[in-house]
C-alpha cells in the first residue's frame, strides 16, 4: 500500500496534471486530494523521489522486503541536495541490503554514518549547530524532585557516553556483588536490588 501511494505521488510529481487547477506543486496536490497534513504529503513526495531514483528500492518496498520506516529514512537522506547522484547509485545496493537485513536502529546508524561520510560539509555544519545549541537543564518538578534534560554535539556526546557507561557498569557490578553475597551461586539478574533506570540515575549522580 505504501509503495502504491508513493507511485501515485511520483506520477503527480513528474507530470503535475493539476497545474491548470492552481496546484503548483505535487505536495499541494497530494495534500489536497488525499486530505493529508503538509508533513505527510511532503513525506510521500520524498518517498516517490526515492523510488524514482532507485528502482531496486521501489521494488523491494513493493514486495514487502524493506520496511516503511527504513524507506522513509532513506528518502529523507536522499533529499539532501549535497549528496552526489553517483555516490548514491554506487552505494544504494549495500544500503538496501542493510535496510532489509538489519534492525531499524542499526540501519539508521549505518545510513547516518554513510551520509556523514558522503556529505562531510553538511556533517560539519550539523555538528557546529549541535555544538552551538548544546544545553543541559535541571528543573524542579511541582510534585518534588528534579527533571534533567540536555543535548550535546556528536563528539561531546560520545565522550560523555563513554564515561557514563563506565559508571553504569560500576553500579551494575555493585548490585551483582551484593546479590552474590546474599544468595551465592543461586543469584540471578532478577535478584538485583535496583532497576536499570535506578542504576543509571545513581551512576550519573556518582559521576
Amino acid at each position: 500500500v505504501e509503495a502504491a501511494a508513493a507511485a501515485a505521488a511520483g506520477a503527480i510529481d513528474r507530470a503535475n496534471p493539476f497545474r491548470p487547477q492552481g496546484f503548483f506543486s505535487a505536495k499541494a496536490v497530494v495534500k489536497h486530494m488525499c486530505r493529508l497534513s503538509g508533513p505527510e504529503a511532503h513525506r510521500r513526495i520524498q518517498a516517490a523521489r526515492l523510488h524514482g531514483a532507485l528502482d531496486e528500492w521501489a521494488q523491494a518496498e513493493a514486495d514487502g522486503d524493506v520496511g516503511v520506516a527504513q524507506s522513509e529514512l532513506m528518502a529523507r537522506v536522499m533529499a539532501n541536495p549535497r549528496l552526489s547522484a553517483d555516490i548514491v547509485e554506487r552505494d544504494s545496493p549495500a544500503l538496501l541490503e542493510d535496510a532489509i537485513s538489519c534492525s531499524f536502529d542499526e540501519f539508521e546508524r549505518r545510513v547516518r554514518t554513510w551520509e556523514a561520510l558522503a556529505d562531510p560539509e553538511g556533517d560539519r555544519a550539523r555538528n557546529d549547530d549541535q555544538h552551538t545549541n548544546r544545553d543541559v537543564r535541571l528543573r524542579p518538578r511541582p510534585e518534588g524532585g528534579w527533571t534533567l534534560t540536555g543535548n550535546l554535539a556528536e563528539l561531546a556526546g560520545n565522550e560523555f557516553m563513554e564515561i557514563f557507561s563506565w559508571f553504569c557498569e560500576a553500579e551494575w557490578q555493585a548490585d551483582w556483588a551484593d546479590a552474590r553475597h546474599r544468595l551465592g551461586d543461586n543469584a540471578t539478574t532478577a535478584d538485583l536490588r535496583r532497576t536499570e533506570p535506578q542504576r543509571r540515575a545513581d551512576a550519573l549522580l556518582a559521576m
